[in-house]
Protein backbone atom coordinates (compact mmCIF):
# COMPACT_ATOMS: atom_id res chain seq x y z
CA UNK A 1 0.00 0.00 0.00
CA UNK A 2 1.50 3.46 -0.49
CA UNK A 3 2.32 5.60 2.08
CA UNK A 4 -0.49 8.27 0.99
CA UNK A 5 -2.85 5.64 0.81
CA UNK A 6 -2.57 4.69 4.55
CA UNK A 7 -2.62 8.43 5.60
CA UNK A 8 -6.02 8.86 4.11
CA UNK A 9 -6.96 5.60 5.69
CA UNK A 10 -5.74 6.46 8.80
CA UNK A 11 -7.28 10.19 8.56
CA UNK A 12 -10.44 8.42 8.17
CA UNK A 13 -10.48 6.65 11.01
CA UNK A 14 -9.26 9.73 13.18
CA UNK A 15 -12.48 11.44 11.88
CA UNK A 16 -14.63 9.20 12.77
CA UNK A 17 -13.84 8.10 16.10
CA UNK A 18 -16.32 8.84 18.47
CA UNK A 19 -18.95 7.06 15.85
CA UNK A 20 -16.83 4.35 15.34
CA UNK A 21 -16.34 4.23 19.09
CA UNK A 22 -20.17 4.67 19.80
CA UNK A 23 -20.84 1.58 17.33
CA UNK A 24 -18.70 -0.78 18.95
CA UNK A 25 -19.71 -0.31 22.27
CA UNK A 26 -23.33 -0.72 21.29
CA UNK A 27 -22.16 -3.34 19.45
CA UNK A 28 -20.54 -4.89 22.52
CA UNK A 29 -23.27 -4.43 24.96
CA UNK A 30 -25.59 -6.55 22.34
CA UNK A 31 -23.20 -9.33 22.56
CA UNK A 32 -22.77 -9.06 26.41
CA UNK A 33 -25.28 -7.70 28.21
CA UNK A 34 -23.86 -8.15 31.55
CA UNK A 35 -21.42 -5.00 31.05
CA UNK A 36 -23.38 -2.50 32.68
CA UNK A 37 -23.70 -4.25 35.59
CA UNK A 38 -20.29 -5.27 35.81
CA UNK A 39 -19.04 -2.10 35.33
CA UNK A 40 -21.20 0.47 37.26
CA UNK A 41 -23.47 3.66 36.12
CA UNK A 42 -20.78 5.05 33.83
CA UNK A 43 -19.53 1.91 32.07
CA UNK A 44 -21.13 3.20 28.73
CA UNK A 45 -18.62 6.95 28.79
CA UNK A 46 -15.90 4.59 29.70
CA UNK A 47 -16.02 2.46 27.54
CA UNK A 48 -16.31 4.59 24.52
CA UNK A 49 -13.06 6.51 26.18
CA UNK A 50 -11.67 2.94 25.83
CA UNK A 51 -12.33 2.13 22.11
CA UNK A 52 -11.63 5.90 21.35
CA UNK A 53 -8.50 4.93 22.77
CA UNK A 54 -7.58 1.66 20.79
CA UNK A 55 -8.97 3.56 17.43
CA UNK A 56 -6.09 5.82 17.65
CA UNK A 57 -3.88 3.36 18.33
CA UNK A 58 -5.19 1.65 15.28
CA UNK A 59 -4.95 4.89 13.06
CA UNK A 60 -1.63 5.35 14.00
CA UNK A 61 -0.34 1.57 13.61
CA UNK A 62 -2.51 1.89 9.41
CA UNK A 63 -0.63 5.52 8.85
CA UNK A 64 2.75 3.36 9.12
CA UNK A 65 1.63 0.12 7.69
CA UNK A 66 2.97 -1.21 10.76
CA UNK A 67 0.26 -4.64 12.78
CA UNK A 68 3.28 -4.83 15.28
CA UNK A 69 2.36 -1.25 16.37
CA UNK A 70 -1.30 -2.40 16.92
CA UNK A 71 -0.10 -5.36 18.75
CA UNK A 72 2.02 -4.16 21.37
CA UNK A 73 -0.62 -1.51 22.00
CA UNK A 74 -2.91 -4.51 22.73
CA UNK A 75 -0.26 -5.93 24.69
CA UNK A 76 -0.08 -3.35 26.97
CA UNK A 77 -3.77 -2.92 27.01
CA UNK A 78 -4.14 -6.59 28.13
CA UNK A 79 -1.45 -6.14 30.57
CA UNK A 80 -2.83 -3.51 32.35
CA UNK A 81 -6.76 -4.99 32.38
CA UNK A 82 -4.91 -7.51 35.15
CA UNK A 83 -4.71 -11.25 34.19
CA UNK A 84 -8.72 -11.97 35.34
CA UNK A 85 -9.66 -14.06 32.35
CA UNK A 86 -13.41 -11.64 31.92
CA UNK A 87 -11.34 -8.70 31.68
CA UNK A 88 -9.05 -9.80 28.63
CA UNK A 89 -12.35 -11.88 27.30
CA UNK A 90 -13.90 -7.96 27.54
CA UNK A 91 -11.06 -6.79 25.42
CA UNK A 92 -11.15 -9.70 22.96
CA UNK A 93 -14.79 -9.04 22.04
CA UNK A 94 -14.52 -5.23 21.93
CA UNK A 95 -12.27 -5.59 19.55
CA UNK A 96 -13.74 -8.19 17.57
CA UNK A 97 -16.94 -5.50 18.01
CA UNK A 98 -14.43 -2.95 16.51
CA UNK A 99 -13.51 -4.87 13.86
CA UNK A 100 -16.77 -5.58 12.25
CA UNK A 101 -17.99 -2.32 12.73
CA UNK A 102 -14.68 -1.20 10.78
CA UNK A 103 -15.47 -3.77 7.89
CA UNK A 104 -18.97 -2.45 7.65
CA UNK A 105 -18.34 1.18 7.97
CA UNK A 106 -14.96 1.77 6.64
CA UNK A 107 -14.75 2.27 2.93
CA UNK A 108 -12.93 -0.95 1.13
CA UNK A 109 -9.75 0.47 0.59
CA UNK A 110 -9.85 0.42 4.53
CA UNK A 111 -10.24 -3.06 4.94
CA UNK A 112 -7.52 -5.25 4.62
CA UNK A 113 -4.79 -3.43 6.23
CA UNK A 114 -7.46 -2.54 9.30
CA UNK A 115 -8.35 -6.22 9.57
CA UNK A 116 -4.65 -6.61 9.40
CA UNK A 117 -4.30 -4.32 13.01
CA UNK A 118 -6.84 -5.86 14.78
CA UNK A 119 -6.32 -9.58 14.15
CA UNK A 120 -2.66 -8.70 15.14
CA UNK A 121 -4.02 -7.84 18.60
CA UNK A 122 -6.37 -10.14 18.91
CA UNK A 123 -3.58 -12.67 18.33
CA UNK A 124 -1.65 -10.79 20.76
CA UNK A 125 -4.37 -10.78 23.05
CA UNK A 126 -4.31 -14.61 22.59
CA UNK A 127 -0.85 -15.18 22.99
CA UNK A 128 -0.76 -12.80 26.35
CA UNK A 129 -2.97 -14.69 27.78
CA UNK A 130 -0.97 -18.61 27.09
CA UNK A 131 2.14 -16.36 28.97
CA UNK A 132 -0.19 -15.40 32.23
CA UNK A 133 -1.07 -18.56 32.59
CA UNK A 134 1.54 -20.35 32.20
CA UNK A 135 3.86 -17.56 34.59
CA UNK A 136 0.40 -18.49 37.03
CA UNK A 137 1.52 -22.13 37.24
CA UNK A 138 4.96 -21.16 37.53
CA UNK A 139 4.15 -18.89 40.41
CA UNK A 140 1.65 -21.57 41.74
CA UNK A 141 4.65 -24.38 42.10
CA UNK A 142 7.24 -21.72 43.09
CA UNK A 143 4.85 -20.72 46.20
CA UNK A 144 4.22 -24.09 47.19
CA UNK A 145 7.10 -24.78 47.42
CA UNK A 146 8.50 -21.22 49.46
CA UNK A 147 5.87 -22.82 51.71
CA UNK A 148 6.93 -26.39 52.31
CA UNK A 149 10.49 -24.63 53.07
CA UNK A 150 9.01 -22.03 55.80
CA UNK A 151 7.08 -25.20 57.14
CA UNK A 152 10.26 -27.12 57.69
CA UNK A 153 12.24 -24.38 59.00
CA UNK A 154 9.61 -23.66 61.24
CA UNK A 155 8.93 -27.46 62.32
Amino acid sequence: MMNDTANQIADTIEDVTRALAEWTVERHFQSDATLSDRFGKTWRGDWVAHVESRLRFLAQAVALEREELFAVAMRWTAQSHGSKPDHRSDLDLSLRCMRDVILEELPPAAVDITRRCIDAGLLEIAQQADVDSAVSVSSASTNRLALEYIENILS
